[in-house]
């Protein structure tokens, strides 16, 4: 009976799977068709184009080679695919060493194509143009000499016509509505990080802080109660911290621990972050359980592992441990002289940093690593060559757009890794500042957000990500970041100016309009049921030993808190002295 069940099952027949239908023309998908936007008839220009086109350059979606190719009439746009010209083309040599040939590439000899062109507007040329990225264009210009032999020109703007006409703009309301989408719901694309819910409101809500539309989000109260909701308290599994999402919560295990409800480092941090921005007073974390936690985390070596079983160890983890210790102000969990002595072995041979000794410089490992240690005040422990070095392997990762490793392309997120660790390292002005924001801006999705590179899927990391690193670049409309925690500059300022929190502040050049201060701590601080001589405060010496908190006197606690409000009054009143306001001098 069984086998005669399987044989009808075998003998129903496969159906083919749905194919959406594509152009044969384009090769695009129909939906996405150009053939109908070619000129018709098509062009016939005097001169031709001489694509001389990288092989990856074939693979891309939209496809520019073939329109321009459809788009003009036979033999006006030759098409020759490869790395090495004039290789085993035919003909191509003979096109290239004519006298009429003109090579379109922005190199320091390269002349206004005007000039070429002169009064004779009869002359016919064969303009060779290099179709590829810009890492993909200057490596066929410099490994094809025959190409520095042929006249180079380039395109001047017209004095009297403005440049920013043809600079992409920022969008932020796209951005908006787009980080909102992000809150109300994953899209069925984005199903296989449902168990990262936490981590997507972290960069949801902060590229909606760094917009200034915090307001727009429809509860948050309900976001900070979701949050906690997701807290663990199991010092008997040393497990405590958030959940990345509700996935293994079920209605058995509601309310009480259980296998596998466990705290994860990398959500932890984005939680307590999230609580941060939203304005939380963190007065319902179990401190002393995450911080035990934490410290089962740091492995003999100094490095921290994501969770307690089943997780990688590397930087990130060690930049999460730390911010949590910032953020709670105890670094107890912490061995910051193992945590320091990882990082200075995990410096490469060229000075950039990696996940771990051994291994490649990455971005990515040298923000953590570079964050860490100005989170712990331990900059100092880098040597001078060391320093150097680190901000010229930093530097050069920059091209048209910010990259993570040597010959790798740009990709949108590494515009804030990177220019995060100069910005923590004062190096960052030494980036040439002209259009350096048009790399983020082409990866801006009509329907918004930021992706990793042109014409692919916009995702909510690269979005806040891409909008930090536009806040470095100073663009209009997006607020400043504090790096060190990555975390908007204006929510530093309300959290960290109490000395619980933070000891030595960094302030821009341009105060926050009066106001922007959240006064319920200070109310709190100067009530009389908190009285600030029974303020319990931790000195920037004993966080950075692991030492437990001390009590100080009251003398010391009263002129802290009369320098506060000093420096709030500044704020308040417009008025500004200094870029480093020092709230603990202990």
């Amino acid at each position: 009976m069984l086998e005669e069940v399987l044989l009808d099952f075998a003998n129903i027949p496969a159906e083919p799977s749905d194919v959406r239908s594509t152009c044969v023309k384009c090769q695009r998908p129909s939906s996405v068709c150009w053939c109908g936007s070619l000129p018709k008839p098509r062009l016939c220009p005097k001169s031709r184009i001489i694509l001389l086109q990288h092989p990856a350059e074939e693979k891309r979606c939209l496809r520019t080679a073939p329109m321009l190719h459809f788009g003009l009439s036979d033999g006006k746009c030759l098409v020759y695919k490869g790395k090495r010209f004039p290789g085993k083309h035919q003909g191509l040599e003979d096109i290239l060493t004519e006298k009429n040939t003109i090579l379109l590439y922005p190199s320091p000899a390269a002349v206004d194509l005007k000039t070429v062109v002169g009064s004779d507007i009869n002359t016919t040329f064969n303009l060779v143009i290099i179709d590829g990225t810009w890492p993909q264009a200057k490596a066929i210009y410099a490994s094809n000499p025959i190409l520095h032999k042929i006249r180079q020109v380039k395109l001047l703007t017209n004095s009297c016509l403005k440049m920013d006409y043809y600079k992409i703009q920022f969008n932020p309301d796209l951005h908006k509505k787009y980080l909102l989408r992000i809150l109300r719901g994953l899209p069925s694309s984005l199903g296989s990080l449902d168990t990262h819910r936490v981590i997507l409101t972290y960069f949801a809500i902060s590229g909606l802080d760094l917009l200034n539309e915090l307001d727009s989000i429809p509860n948050k109260q309900y976001v900070i109660e979701w949050l906690y909701s997701l807290q663990v308290c199991d010092d008997a599994e040393l497990v405590s911290g958030f959940q990345g999402s509700a996935t293994l919560n079920t209605k058995l295990n509601f309310g009480q621990n259980a296998l596998y409800k466990w705290g994860h480092i990398a959500t932890t941090y984005s939680a307590l972050a999230t609580l941060v921005i939203l304005g939380d007073d963190l007065e319902r974390i179990h401190r002393a359980s995450i911080i035990r936690s934490l410290r089962a985390l740091q492995l003999p070596n100094g490095c921290f592992t994501g969770a307690k079983e089943g997780t990688e160890y590397d930087m990130r983890f060690v930049f999460c441990a730390a911010s949590i210790s910032y953020m709670l102000d105890d670094w107890t969990g912490m061995d910051v002289d193992k945590t320091v002595d990882f990082i200075i072995k995990s410096i490469s041979y060229d000075f950039g940093i990696a996940q771990a000794p051994h291994l490649e410089s990455h971005s990515g490992s040298t923000f953590c690593a570079v964050a860490t240690l100005a989170l712990t005040k331990q900059l100092h422990r880098l040597s001078e060559a060391q320093l150097e070095g680190l901000k010229r392997w930093l530097l050069n990762r920059f091209e048209y757009g910010f990259t993570g490793r040597p010959n790798k392309p740009s990709d949108t997120c590494y515009s804030f890794w990177t220019g995060g660790a100069l910005k923590i390292l004062n190096a960052y002005h030494f980036i040439e500042a002209q259009d350096n924001n048009q790399y983020i801006l082409v990866t801006q999705d009509r329907h918004g957000g930021f992706s990793k590179w042109v014409n692919t899927v916009p995702d909510a990391m690269h979005t806040y990500l891409g909008l930090a690193g536009l806040s470095f670049m100073k663009e209009e409309g997006i607020g400043g970041v504090f790096p060190d925690l990555n975390m908007s500059e204006f929510k530093i300022r309300m959290y960290c100016v109490l000395p619980s929190f933070h000891h030595v502040l960094r302030i821009p050049e341009t105060p926050e309009p009066a106001g922007a201060l959240n006064m319920r701590y200070f109310r709190k601080a100067l009530s009389s049921s908190g009285a600030p001589c029974s303020r319990t405060v931790r000195t920037a010496s004993s966080c950075n030993s692991g030492a437990q908190s001390r009590c100080e006197s009251n003398e010391i606690v009263v002129e802290r808190l009369c320098r506060l409000l000093r420096y709030c009054l500044q704020i308040l009143e417009g008025k500004k002295d200094s870029n480093w306001y020092v709230l603990d001098h202990s």
